[in-house]
């Protein structure tokens, strides 16, 4: 095998194809990552959630345009059950000034939760990531309306859907070429399949499979 390297010491310094999402992207199946240079950030002094409960897709994503296109230290937004949270962070006077402003832009009852919870549920069973343009969520998920816990990152075109026991082959194509029709794709995150899905870019994926790894060293 041969040692590359990808990216540098800085921001953005590609020229060419940028090879290092590539080996990112594909988990392993193409060469083994042995070293990565990380840029830090310190951590906030102070920070927290704002819980909105009973709240429509539609406006949600409107409120979290809004907070995104504002002064608004919004570090993330995941949607879930119509139950929206916002993480914020930053100096706490500030902090507490402008979730004042966020309460009374969203309108309705909000709930102030200390910190940004980390997520503690159960792992479900089969789960199917979607990716598709972030103004399309709402449209999206009252189309395909799903029979699974859906968990979305507004404003960055991320869904996942998550079932408690594997669903049947058909319902995942539907929402796949739900997906294609607003612009966008899914993908099975979990669990490895005993059944085949179409791909349009199968053979193109198993051709630049081929050319990087021709002996086959790494995983399918």
């Amino acid at each position: 095998g041969r040692i590359v390297h990808s990216g540098g010491m800085v921001v953005k310094n590609v020229s060419g194809y940028d090879m290092n999402k590539l080996y990112i992207g594909s988990w392993g199946s193409l060469g083994i990552l042995v070293r990565a240079n990380l840029k830090l950030a310190p951590l906030p002094k102070a920070e927290g959630t704002l819980v909105l409960e009973g709240i429509p897709r539609a406006e949600a994503d409107h409120l979290v345009s809004e907070l995104r296109d504002g002064p608004f230290p919004l570090v993330s937004a995941v949607f879930k059950g119509k139950r929206l949270s916002l993480g914020f962070e930053g100096l706490p006077g500030v902090l507490d000034e402008q979730v004042r402003a966020a309460r009374e832009k969203a309108g309705r009852g909000t709930q102030w939760i200390p910190g940004i919870p980390a997520r503690t549920e159960r792992p479900a069973v089969f789960v199917l990531r979607l990716h598709y343009p972030p103004a399309a969520h709402a449209a999206l998920l009252d189309e395909i309306k799903p029979e699974a816990e859906e968990r979305s990152l507004l404003g960055s075109g991320v869904t996942w859907l998550e079932w408690a026991r594997v669903p049947a082959p058909e319902a995942v194509l539907r929402i796949r070429e739900a997906c294609a029709r607003h612009g966008g794709w899914a993908v099975v995150e979990r669990p490895a399949l005993s059944w085949e899905i179409p791909a349009p870019a199968l053979d193109a994926m198993s051709r630049l499979k081929s050319m990087l790894d021709p002996k086959g060293t790494f995983g399918p």
